[in-house]
């Protein structure tokens, strides 16, 4: 248990008053929390320098219990804290150059008590530098408290600090701007649609966010400069004045690249021996059918992870090598069925030839899985193997093509969660119906690095947890976790 999480559970055991007020002074002698909830002082190091001071968290009136029991004060103090030091990175603002708030306040209220709006229409609101959020949606939310309010704080305090062309610019770009935010800095709802969604690029908040993000791959560092941009005023002629093509331009460019990717790579198919494998192949499954087939595969791997130009790893082709790996001096049957290597599928004929049953059902759930491993994101290699091959599986199954020799989804069989594979895609199956594209989520936030605490961001509870729960669910007790995850993905199936 980390340092902050005993901490954190610390806490409870502080009374709850109707009215609490918990705030920063400015930093002097190591950064000291002072809290008028129990009169004591605990010094606690941020995890980054944060540039703002005077930050404050009120939480008053009925209708706070959820708040008070799932998420506290202390959390929300760290967090709005946190928040602003993450959109002032994000803008490369210094506070002399940005809006020159000394803190922020942060008031958490039932709206319709005190007559403001009522849930679910209303869930926060900013004005200047004080942030408002609804106690009342805290309290109906379906799903995990902490990590839904987290977000929201990030997009509200984006509101704080951006500019927004002196009232000039369009409210859905503003609030697009916020869920961008939001989106980079890890903490996305369960309920937003797939990147690639919307009809209109200022449709606002997450469409808007995740077209921003597209134009961010395309420039690095685009928001930062719009958002300097909209300092004075607001001109949809910032984008082509930043990117070289009009605003709707990018946009067609932004839906399109979600539909013609896949479509627009190069499959290729090498037969590269003559052994009956090779020839159980060409008969059983067919070169024409074998190449339909790898194509879509990749097209369904970036429509089931959201991965479009600009967002998956920069490939123009994707290659099928079947051959015999007894002979390559790669491996044997049944150690090894399949390998991926960068954009480089080799299928052993051997297992071709060897295998009992549908042939071409197996190839093709064979090519779902390899073609993940060509697709997706492994936390540079930070990621557990069991992980990495349980996302395939996962994409795998949910195309419809399991294995014949998986254990059955109901049996709740495996005894730990990155076990990888068939174990780990019905585990992250499960994950999923919890949160609707949970797995693609989740493969974004591998594209740099991993942690664990991805699971926790993204469904307000840690990955053993879960994993507890997933197995009781079939009635099946979970072992201890072990302290150790499995070591990154080798690249055979």
């Amino acid at each position: 248990m980390s340092s902050i999480q005993l901490f954190l559970i610390l806490l409870l055991v502080v009374s709850l008053e109707p009215i609490q007020s918990i705030r920063y002074e400015p930093f002097k002698n190591g950064d000291t929390i002072r809290t008028n909830e129990t009169g004591v002082e605990d010094s606690i190091s941020p995890a980054a320098p944060i540039p703002v001071q005077g930050f404050e968290v009120t939480v008053q009136g009925p209708g706070t219990s959820r708040f008070q029991i799932e998420i506290g004060s202390t959390y929300a103090l760290q967090m709005l804290k946190l928040a602003s030091d993450f959109v002032l990175q994000v803008f490369d603002q210094k506070l002399a150059e940005g809006r020159g708030y000394t803190g922020v306040s942060l008031v958490v209220e039932s709206f319709a008590t005190y007559g403001i709006g009522s849930y679910p229409d209303a869930v926060a609101s900013t004005a200047g530098d004080n942030i408002y959020v609804n106690s009342d949606y805290i309290q109906n939310y379906d799903g995990a408290a902490r990590p839904e309010f987290t977000g929201i704080l990030y997009h509200e305090s984006t509101h704080v600090w951006q500019w927004n062309g002196n009232g000039m610019a369009p409210i859905s770009l503003i609030n697009g701007i916020a869920d961008y935010v939001r989106l980079k800095a890890g903490w996305p709802s369960k309920y937003w649609p797939k990147r690639g969604s919307g009809t209109r690029w200022d449709e606002g908040f997450a469409v808007t966010a995740y077209f921003l993000e597209y134009c961010d791959s395309i420039r690095a560092g685009f928001v930062t400069d719009l958002n300097a941009l909209m300092k004075d005023h607001y001109t949809d002629a910032f984008f082509e004045q930043l990117l070289g093509k009009t605003v709707d331009e990018l946009w067609d460019d932004y839906k399109s690249s979600y539909l013609t990717l896949a479509k627009s790579l190069h499959y290729q198919l090498v037969d590269n021996s003559t052994s009956p494998g090779n020839t159980k192949f060409e008969t059983d499954i067919g070169v024409g059918y074998a190449v339909t087939i790898l194509q879509l595969a990749s097209e369904y791997v970036m429509k089931t992870l959201e991965l479009s130009i600009g967002k998956a790893k920069p490939y123009g082709k994707v290659t099928l090598i079947v051959e015999n790996f007894v002979n390559a001096g790669i491996g044997s049957y049944p150690s090894a069925v399949a390998s991926t290597t960068n954009n480089d599928i080799r299928l052993n004929s051997y297992y071709i030839e060897h295998y009992i049953g549908d042939v071409r059902a197996e190839y093709d759930g064979i090519l779902y899985h390899e073609s993940t491993r060509v697709w997706q994101w492994n936390g540079n290699g930070m990621a557990p193997s069991g992980l990495v091959t349980g996302v395939a599986d996962y994409v795998r199954l949910k195309a419809g093509w399991p294995s014949q020799s998986w254990p059955e989804r109901g049996s709740g069989s495996g005894s730990r969660w990155d076990e990888g594979y068939a174990i780990t895609a019905y585990f992250l199956e499960y994950c999923d119906n919890l949160r609707e594209g949970f797995v693609a989520d989740l493969n974004a936030m591998m594209k740099d690095y991993y942690s664990n605490d991805f699971f926790e961001r993204l469904l307000g509870k840690n990955v053993y947890e879960l994993w507890s729960e997933y197995r009781s669910s079939y009635k099946v007790d979970a072992p201890e976790p072990g302290p150790a995850a499995s070591p990154p993905a080798p690249s055979s199936l």
